[in-house]
């Protein structure tokens, strides 16, 4: 047998457990108190011994959560009473069941003793089994089954048991036990009430139903006289209490007393991932919500600053500093778009050009001026190529010069490429060797153009005519769009009638 016990413990010492402090009280249960939590335990068994009136046997005994996966039993029946029980597996997996093995009764037997028979028998102690359990918590129920070995009985050395807790409330369980032995099936059935914050209870146990309620004649009645004197089931009442200390607490969180605490574990994580997912999604939804107030603002600013500049200089800003401003704000949006629409950059170009030479002069001054906001003074120097502002020329040149951002200057070389003045060549090929990659590309580009392009004429043409989409595609009435080769800006449009 010891050697039965070593292998047994090196077995389950590997096994995750399930904890949780059970309520079953004549068969194996699947579950295992927490580590270092402490049940004692104690009931007393009444019944009548054929007219010699109502005599109690007393039981009592301490469960120890020796760790995780073992636990350790110790009592007392008209001598010391030894039991253990691993755990082989657990419940994580919805599939499966929970699976423990132990022994029961060593030294001494408990069914006996409680029947006042000769409980301290080598034949009658040593007792193994192997059960199963499974949870259903939706309706607050667990289930045990399996078999157990019986000592000193020939006629069934193997016995089959099953148990169903079901609860009623959070702290109210009836326990209903069915077990074999001796080749007659005994029913038992169990009221357990906790309370203490589920640390202490008591319960109520009536043993063998039939016997209780049926007479040898199969009479319907309530008796406590056993059949016979050797049975090592009796009819009876059991009435007990228990109470754990120590190690892991059966949690005051309102949880039912059925759930074990890898349940509501698993229970708490389903619910902290859901709110995860949930702030994952708000995080989303700001961040987007953060780019659009930017992009607000950004208008905003800018307008505030437009107005806050003509106030100041309403004796030095030229006429249609506002509203050519609001539009270069727009036109730097339109840029900074997640989707480029060269239609709206055409229209906007197409606003600003109505204002002439003096629409050209105030994206200079900006362009030439400009140091709060980099995007609106970079898209001014872009607006200057589109607009081809020959007389700005002078401008794009000094910010040539002075600048110390390589992608003002970038900027710079493409729209003077644009205009199209030859004059500015020698100041171009000052890049070609450049140590900046991206500006020797972008004078490269400009040479490279011109040199397709020998012959520099300046075309005038009508007021162009605004696209029209139709049926996902572009007609463009009475106007030819043309682009110079080599750069991917809008579209060359040339200006149209000014404003006076």
């Amino acid at each position: 047998m010891k050697r039965i016990v070593i292998l047994l413990l090196i077995i389950v010492s590997i096994a995750p457990a399930k904890t949780r402090w059970a309520t079953t009280r004549f068969t194996p249960n699947s579950d295992i108190v927490g580590a270092g939590q402490f049940v004692a335990n104690y009931n007393i068994f009444l019944n009548t011994e054929f007219g010699n009136g109502l005599a109690g046997y007393s039981v009592g005994g301490l469960t120890v959560g020796a760790s995780e996966w073992v636990e350790l039993s110790l009592g007392y029946t008209g001598g010391m009473n030894l039991g253990f029980k691993g755990r082989l597996l657990n419940e994580y997996d919805k599939n499966t069941p929970s699976i423990a093995i132990g022994a029961r009764n060593i030294f001494h037997n408990e069914t006996l003793a409680r029947s006042r028979l000769n409980a301290g028998s080598k034949d009658v102690t040593g007792e193994y089994y192997l059960v199963f359990g499974r949870s259903v918590n939706r309706f607050k129920t667990r289930f045990h089954a399996g078999a157990l070995t019986m000592p000193d009985s020939r006629n069934d050395q193997i016995n089959g048991f099953f148990s169903m807790e079901q609860g009623i409330g959070s702290d109210f369980i009836f326990t209903f036990e069915g077990f074999t032995q001796q080749n007659d099936f005994y029913m038992a059935l169990t009221t357990t009430i906790r309370f203490a914050n589920n640390n202490a209870e008591i319960y109520f146990s009536l043993l063998d139903l039939e016997g209780i309620f049926f007479s040898d004649r199969k009479d319907l009645g309530v008796t406590l006289i056993p059949r016979t004197r050797e049975d090592w089931i009796k009819p009876g009442l059991v009435v007990g209490t228990s109470i754990a200390f120590g190690g892991r607490k059966n949690w005051t969180d309102g949880r039912h007393a059925l759930m074990a605490v890898e349940d509501i574990l698993a229970v708490q994580e389903a619910r902290i991932n859901d709110l995860f997912s949930q702030v994952d999604t708000l995080r989303q939804e700001n961040t987007e919500l953060r780019e659009q107030n930017a992009k607000a603002f950004s208008a905003v600013d800018s307008l505030i600053i437009s107005f806050a500049m003509h106030e100041a200089m309403r004796d030095t800003l030229p006429p249609h500093f506002t509203e050519v401003f609001s539009r270069l704000v727009a036109y730097t949006q339109a840029y900074a778009a997640t989707r480029f629409d060269p239609f709206e950059v055409i229209r906007i170009l197409d606003e600003v050009r109505k204002y002439g030479r003096a629409g050209e002069e105030i994206i200079a001054q900006i362009a030439r001026n400009e140091r709060g906001r980099g995007d609106i003074r970079l898209r001014a120097i872009t607006m200057l190529g589109e607009l081809r502002a020959r007389d700005e020329i002078p401008v794009l040149l000094d910010i040539l010069e002075f600048t110390i951002d390589n992608r003002e200057k970038i900027e710079v070389i493409s729209s003077l490429g644009k205009i199209n003045d030859r004059s500015v060549e020698p100041r171009i090929r000052d890049f070609i060797h450049h140590q900046d990659e991206n500006l020797r590309i972008a004078a490269n580009e400009v040479l490279d153009m011109w040199r397709r392009n020998p012959v520099t004429p300046t075309v005038w043409a009508p007021a162009p005519a605004m696209p029209e989409r139709r049926n996902n595609e572009i007609s463009v009435q009475n106007q030819e769009i043309t682009t110079f080769d080599g750069n991917n800006d809008v579209f060359l449009v040339e200006p149209i009638e000014e404003i006076e």
